[in-house]
Order: structure tokens, then C-alpha cells, then sequence
């Protein structure tokens, strides 16, 4: 078995993301069966499950931010299908008209910029 570096795995164990604007499936990414482990879920075209594979980060520090009114998942639904705010996960819900956060674009900014303090300061 391969070794991960040590100075590797720091990264990889104190690693960090912002992701906004979430769709339930990744569009362009499609899991070939005979990659698919026992954890990763495809939809009937073999598309990525995203929600489902944010479950597979393990302590890897997560901020999310959704639109209420996001036609592919509103941040209602992102609550229900991320569970409630953990030590490594935080939603954040952004009142706003649509998937492109139109109406609510000062508030995505300012939760953008809170979700990037929050990674960085672990709280």
C-alpha cells in the first residue's frame, strides 16, 4: 500500500472548502460502474450523488451556501439532506430569487466572507 507523505496528509487532514450553489447531481461527472464503491451513489444516468458523496469528506471542514429560492435545491431541502451544522459543517442560508442568488447577492458576499472566517479560524 501506498504511503501518503507526511506534509501530505497534514493537508489533507486540515483541509477546508467552500462550496455555493449546490446541485443535487454533478452534471458533467459520470462514476463508471466498476469505480463505484459501496458509498458512492449515481443517479440513473451514473451521475455523481453530490449530497450523498459530502457525507465521504470525514473531517474535511465544509461551508455551504444555498439560496432559499435555488430551483435545483433550495437551502431548505440542503438542510434536510446535509443534517444540522456539525464541528466540520456549516450551512449557510442566503435569501435570494433563484440558483444565481439574484436579490441576494450582498448577503451570499457576506456569508461567503463569514464561511471563509470560520474555516480559517475553526469557529
Amino acid at each position: 500500500m501506498r504511503q501518503i507523505p507526511e506534509k501530505a496528509g497534514e493537508v489533507i487532514r486540515n483541509s477546508s472548502a467552500v462550496a455555493i450553489a449546490l446541485v443535487r447531481e454533478a452534471v458533467y461527472l459520470r462514476v463508471p460502474e466498476h469505480e463505484r464503491g459501496p458509498n458512492i451513489q449515481v443517479d440513473d444516468q451514473g451521475r455523481l450523488q453530490i449530497y450523498p458523496a459530502l457525507k465521504l469528506l470525514g473531517s474535511t471542514r465544509l461551508a455551504v451556501i444555498q439560496s432559499t429560492n435555488d430551483k435545483y435545491v433550495p437551502s431548505a431541502e440542503s438542510r434536510q439532506l446535509l443534517g444540522p451544522d456539525m464541528a466540520a459543517l456549516r450551512l449557510y442560508q442566503v435569501e435570494a430569487r433563484d440558483h444565481g442568488f439574484r436579490g441576494g447577492r450582498d448577503l451570499l458576499f457576506k456569508d461567503l466572507d463569514e464561511a471563509m472566517g470560520w474555516l480559517e479560524h475553526g469557529g
